[in-house]
């Protein structure tokens, strides 16, 4: 009888240890699926973010907004305030005084002909 019991749990833990290879091994491949199908459908409808990097002189008041949501590279300037890319908080945009209008949109170079500074001027 002894044998029997040690037999059973046995048999059992066996059962339950396939059932959760089994689960294991079937949750991995409906994960793949999902994953399989949501890659397909980002690319269909484009829904990934996207830089936009527009080499036209002419910003919008949202395309200037968005780029300063992003980590500055350079110093800017909008209509004579200087926002150092040091000092740049993305809480303070909106203390920024931006106009809803469109920017003119020059740099500032340096001796060498590098970038130090972009600025926005109402247009």
């Amino acid at each position: 009888m002894e044998n029997v019991a040690k037999f059973l749990k046995i048999a059992f833990s066996m059962i339950l240890f396939m059932v959760g290879i089994i689960y294991i091994s079937f949750s991995a491949k409906t994960h793949h699926k999902v994953i399989t199908h949501l890659r397909e459908e980002v690319k269909e409808n484009e829904v990934l973010y996207q830089q936009y990097v527009s080499d036209e002189k002419l910003v919008s008041k949202s395309e200037l907004v968005a780029s300063l949501f992003q980590t500055l590279e350079y110093d800017v300037e909008i209509n004579g305030t200087t926002i150092r890319k040091q000092d740049h908080n993305v809480e303070n945009i909106f203390t920024y005084g931006i106009k809803n209008t469109e920017y003119q949109k020059t740099y500032a170079y340096d001796s060498k002909g590098n970038i130090i500074k972009i600025i926005f001027t109402e247009h």
